[in-house]
């Protein structure tokens, strides 16, 4: 507290020194005891106070301003003092802590300068080339302030310079008097103007700190509603997920019930395919025999060039060789080969037509005719539709047993067929997994487009193996939930079964006995 001192009483000068030490130890302010070295009270105009103190418990010495709202300090940067008193290096003057509590909170330590060429101002770190200001906030330390500049003023106004009389004194103190008559009321109003405005502080402060705290409600109860949805549609999704694990696992149990199914029915039927695949060998010897047949025939105008009879071991498309006279000749050969092929007892399949053209929707009819002569698959009784699509568009089977047709070519039509026969025949996909299997194990996934000319997508894969096209190789995921081996082999079947029983005879005798699955 500021020393009190007898109403007209100027106070000396050691009497200054302790008033501004009490203002300087403030908490306000440096927040530490200490000694006023020097002062300077200046004038009654300036109102401002200037000198340099040390801190009484360290050798720190600072240089200093006190006015009627605050206190600014910054240390005093010579090695030596004009006293002769000794510092310590600035390394050692930035050790320590600071035991200031402006920044708010409890009294406790704060964590110390690091830097030499640093020190504490509050609850902060601050060059010494920077001066810490300290504002007086609460009315007490508002109040000191206002006192010791009354001190200052009663300071200055006693005589210290020998020559002045005594009269003269009076009369200098009487204009000092009537001065203050006419200042004192304006600094009380000052001093009232800054209550209020401090009480409308304090109301806006209160008012915001109410705001902040129903914001920070509403903001906890939308919190605590996300997280209430957010633990329901958790719950959701975990019984969803039980629901899907428990249909995933009761699927896989039905799926290796019928692969169970699957392979015995498979073993039953071991002898018949075995007896299939000899048969199979025999008709490959007549196709085969029948070219060599052709190649040997003298050179009458009515048998083919040998050139032409050749491409039937090379050429999988020889229907649609060039020359009329050729081409129908090609056909009867071919017709005559393909019923080496034809099964004894034909799968007749059901069909719904929706091709409106009379002609073309016949033409379709024919091909399913045709495949009908190439297998016998008893239980075939869904039944398969055919849907016409912009000719030249790609054609494609649906799982829903509907098949989009760009062409009227047999051979797509049949190839098509092959995806709609694989996929109504649990028994035949097994079968055609099982040899697709054995043929490919050991391959690498290529892309398609990367082994073959033709512009496949990115996602179409296969495996290469020994097919006559890769094509045949094509993966479908990975359970491989259809193939392209019964397709691709009826198709070639059909385009030239010579062509296959030549260049991949382990395919033409699986493709001949997998579609023959009656007794």
């Amino acid at each position: 507290m500021v020393q009190s001192f007898a109403p007209n009483m100027a106070p000396s000068e050691a009497q200054m020194r302790l008033a501004i030490g009490q203002i300087l130890s403030m908490s306000f302010a440096y927040n530490a005891p200490v000694i006023v070295l020097d002062f300077d009270p200046g004038t009654l105009e300036n109102e401002k106070i200037t000198g340099r103190f040390k801190d009484l418990t360290r050798s720190r010495v600072f240089s200093f301003e006190i006015n009627r709202k605050s206190v600014v300090y910054k240390p005093f940067t010579p090695r030596i003092d004009s006293r002769g008193v000794d510092l310590k290096n600035w390394e050692d003057f930035s050790a320590g802590y600071s035991y200031r509590i402006d920044a708010g909170g409890a009294k406790r330590e704060k964590a110390q300068c690091v830097k030499p060429t640093s020190y504490n101002c509050g609850s902060i770190c601050i060059n010494i080339k920077k001066s810490c200001r300290a504002n007086a906030q609460d009315d007490f330390s508002q109040e000191r302030l206002f006192k010791l500049n009354e001190l200052r003023a009663k300071y200055l106004r006693r005589s210290t310079k020998p020559g002045i009389l005594p009269e003269e004194e009076k009369e200098f103190l009487k204009k000092a008097d009537e001065l203050k008559k006419i200042t004192e009321p304006l600094l009380i109003k000052e001093w009232e103007e800054v209550q209020r405005k401090r009480e409308e502080y304090e109301v806006k402060k209160s008012e915001k700190q109410k705001q902040v705290m129903l914001e920070e409600q509403e903001r906890l109860k939308k919190a605590n509603e996300v997280d209430e949805k957010f633990r329901t549609i958790s719950e959701q999704l975990r019984i969803k997920a039980d629901q899907i694990r428990a249909k995933w696992e009761k699927e896989r149990k039905e799926k290796e019930a019928k692969d169970a199914e699957l392979d015995i029915l498979l073993e039953q039927r071991k002898g018949r395919r075995d007896a299939l695949m000899i048969e199979a060998q025999g008709k490959r010897a007549q196709l085969l025999k029948l070219q060599e047949d052709l190649n040997n025939s003298p050179p009458v105008p009515r048998f083919l060039p040998k050139k032409v009879i050749a491409q039937f071991l090379t050429n999988e498309n020889i229907e649609y060789y060039t020359g009329a006279k050729t081409n129908e000749r090609i056909k009867a050969i071919l017709q005559e080969a393909r019923k080496l092929i034809y099964v004894d007892n034909p799968t007749k399949i059901n069909t719904n037509n929706t091709v409106l053209d009379k002609k073309r929707k016949k033409e379709y009819q024919d091909g399913i005719e045709e495949l009908s002569r190439m297998i016998e698959i008893p239980g075939l009784t869904s039944t398969l539709s055919i849907r016409e699509i912009k000719q030249g568009q790609r054609s494609c089977c649906w799982q829903t047993g509907t098949i989009d047709m760009g062409t009227t070519e047999k051979a797509t039509l049949i190839h098509e067929a092959g995806h709609w026969i694989e996929d109504r025949s649990p028994l035949i996909h097994k079968e055609v997994l099982n040899f697709y299997n054995r043929r490919t194990a050991g391959e690498e996934i290529v892309k398609l487009k990367d082994v073959h000319p033709l512009n496949y997508e990115d996602y179409e894969v296969t495996k290469v193996d020994k097919w006559i096209h890769p094509y045949i190789g094509k993966v479908y995921g990975s359970n491989m939930y259809n193939t392209e081996v019964l397709s691709m082999g009826l198709e070639l079947m059909h385009r030239n079964p010579i062509y296959l029983a030549k260049n991949d005879p382990e395919m033409f005798d699986f493709i001949y006995s997998v579609v023959r699955q009656g007794n």
